[in-house]
């Protein structure tokens, strides 16, 4: 159970990742949309 949250969590972090840098290298992506609209902006 707990090695499967944990794999979980490792995937989680690995598409933020991948979010990250596709934000970087495309400005004008869904991917940018998609996040600014789920991210709060006081945070």
């Amino acid at each position: 159970m707990v090695a499967n949250i944990m794999s979980g969590l490792n995937v989680l972090m690995y598409l933020m990742a991948a979010l990250e840098w596709h934000q970087m290298t495309s400005t004008n992506s869904i991917f940018q949309k998609t996040r600014s609209f789920v991210t709060p902006p006081n945070s």
